[in-house]
């Protein structure tokens, strides 16, 4: 599958005459609750740098997409970014977001190159996460008051209080560790730290993923209970954190050091 990817890839940015720098999985495969079938999300990063002249961050193509069905049947979306709109998300100066530390640092990456490696090592040391915060809190309130309390597919409103655990526990992990260090839920709720200090149920969290794959059975009453509690548990959470003052930050400090590094990754 990892040469299939990469070669799909490869084609995308050869069309355009853009290098391919890096390639990883991240959708549910790395999160810990997928499926046999589930798909591919698959996210790259790509350069071109025939044209670099005063400005580092100034390019016309953002982004290349294409999806489709690997010979067992299952799709895959690839979404590749120009590095200068990745880097542009996380170095403005208003509202900027970590996308590319969550791609640098998939646990399961298809494509890597010395320059992705040398961009990976030296952000990860000066990068604040902070501002995540808003973006996953803001997806758990959506998932939480949009779509779970209206949800009449009961298949549905588990999965979609999956996806709001998920933005909650990284949440979390933000605010103990000022990073992410684990994507994968089933890690995530391994960490005792972490559940002591949240109140987080471990069972209650792991029956909701062990429902969404399939991994054990459930009578119709035992989901209900167990989808009640859940939400009960997700509003009390998501309460706290809206109470919660949370400052915005800028992800990374574009200082001088930043600029030369830059100057030299992008041999300008």
């Amino acid at each position: 599958m990892e040469e299939l990817f990469v070669s799909k890839a490869r084609e995308l940015c050869d069309k355009c005459g853009f290098e391919l720098l890096f390639l990883c999985e991240n959708g549910s495969r790395i999160k810990g609750y997928s499926c046999d079938d589930s798909d591919y999300d698959v996210r790259g990063i790509f350069i071109q740098t025939d044209y670099w002249t005063d400005e580092i961050l100034n390019n016309k193509t953002k982004e290349l997409k294409c999806t489709f069905v690997t010979g067992n049947g299952i799709d895959v979306e690839m979404v590749l970014w120009n590095i200068t709109k990745a880097l542009n998300l996380l170095i403005r100066r208003e509202s900027s977001q970590c996308l590319i530390m969550h791609w640098l640092n998939s646990p399961v990456i298809y494509f890597e190159t010395t320059k992705s490696q040398e961009l990976t090592k030296f952000l990860n040391p000066r990068v604040n996460y902070q501002n995540d915060i808003f973006g996953f809190l803001g997806m758990a309130r959506e998932e939480m008051r949009k779509k779970i309390i209206k949800s009449e597919n009961v298949r549905r409103t588990y999965k979609l209080i999956m996806y709001s655990w998920m933005n909650v526990l990284k949440i979390f992990q933000i605010i103990e560790y000022k990073c992410l260090l684990n994507v994968n839920i089933l890690d995530i709720l391994e960490d005792e730290n972490l559940l002591n200090k949240y109140k987080i149920d471990k069972d209650s969290v792991l029956n909701i993923v062990k429902l969404r794959k399939g991994e054990k059975n459930f009578s119709d009453e035992e989901i209900e209970k167990l989808v009640s509690k859940n939400i009960c548990d997700l509003k009390e959470n998501l309460s706290w954190l809206e109470e919660t003052k949370f400052e915005k930050v800028q992800c990374i400090d574009f200082n001088e050091e930043c600029k030369i590094f830059f100057r030299e990754f992008f041999n300008i």
